[in-house]
């Protein structure tokens, strides 16, 4: 592709672009544009073409769409559809950024290769809040609360055996799955049926332990130490949450982060039931961020709406290098 001079998009002007959901231009003279492009490129009958255009160093795909009764549909990124109406020309302030794009199509359109597409198609990187692109699963009320109710709880050794360890991970599945059917099974039944199936002994054989008051704490700590040599999850009652016993004689919580609405519910039942216990603060504090969406996550331009864009902290763009020429 020859060199271009800057385009006069930029993606400022791009995220600034007003639109979410749908929004209509009535204009003759943009759909003949649009039909014109297609038709010069796209001789083949179908209903939706790819197109490029040169946004600052960078080329962005959009897509056309013809619909039944002849008008269009533009869509750029990941927001809103542009329908484009056959109808009486009305004023429309956001036509002019329109044709602005369509000619920056046409002018790389015919040059464009498949290197320049894997080349140049960049999609911006930037770092956002959470909550900007996901609504929030907990309020930051609720957030400082659980984190204040945690440090104040009470943290003291107690006992800690087989049946009681049981006792606590029925507890914890029972009111965080909220079904009905666990009232007719018993603590040993709900941890059976619903902790991870790869476990260690004893856990591996509750059914043939008469007592399970007999297993101590540091027949468990034994236990622990065994699931981790052979990469077991006995100890994972919920899918990312595992309840571990202590060389402290109080029980241990701990979270990957896929799990961290559950474990939120699961410190505030042991909480609430005052069940000795410790987690890693650093992780309740980051699971608390997560569900108030303070977190700071990654997106890509593509995957946010327009009017999002402003709020994202971008990454400077590469500009692309020239290929240099082989020597012969």
């Amino acid at each position: 592709m020859e060199t271009q001079k800057r385009s006069e998009i930029t993606f400022e002007k791009l995220a600034n672009f007003p639109y979410s959901g749908l929004l209509r231009i009535n204009s003759i003279s943009l759909h003949n544009k649009i039909e014109e492009l297609v038709n010069t490129y796209y001789p083949i009958q179908q209903n939706i073409w790819i197109f490029y255009f040169q946004c600052e160093e960078n080329l962005v795909p959009f897509f056309i769409t013809k619909l039944q009764d002849g008008n269009f549909f533009i869509r750029i990124r990941n927001s809103g559809n542009i329908l484009i109406s056959k109808e009486k020309e009305e004023k429309n302030e956001n036509m002019q950024f329109l044709f602005s794009l369509l000619e920056s199509t046409e002018k790389i359109q015919s040059k464009l290769t498949q290197k320049d597409i894997e080349e140049k198609v960049i999609f911006r990187y930037g770092k956002v809040k959470k909550k900007y692109i996901q609504q929030p699963e907990l309020t930051i009320e609720k957030g400082e609360e659980i984190l204040s109710e945690y440090e104040k709880r009470k943290h003291q050794p107690i006992e800690i055996n087989l049946k009681k360890y049981l006792d606590v991970a029925a507890l914890l599945i029972v009111n965080i799955k909220k079904d009905e059917e666990f009232e007719k099974f018993n603590p040993t039944q709900i941890y059976t049926m619903n902790a991870d199936f790869r476990r260690v002994a004893p856990f591996n054989r509750l059914d043939k332990i008469s007592d399970l008051n007999s297993v101590s704490n540091k027949q468990l700590l034994r236990s622990v130490e065994e699931d981790r040599e052979t990469g077991s999850h006995t100890f994972e009652i919920l899918p990312g949450i595992e309840l571990l016993p202590s060389t402290n004689e109080f029980y241990i919580i701990m979270v990957n982060e896929k799990a961290y609405l559950d474990y939120l519910k699961a410190i505030e039942i042991l909480i609430k039931k005052e069940v000795s216990f410790s987690t890693d603060k650093n992780e309740l504090e980051y699971a608390i961020k997560l569900a108030t969406g303070e977190v700071i996550v990654e997106v890509m331009d593509i995957d946010i709406p327009n009017q999002i864009y402003p709020k994202v902290k971008w990454e400077e763009l590469p500009v692309p290098k020239p290929r240099l020429k082989t020597r012969e």
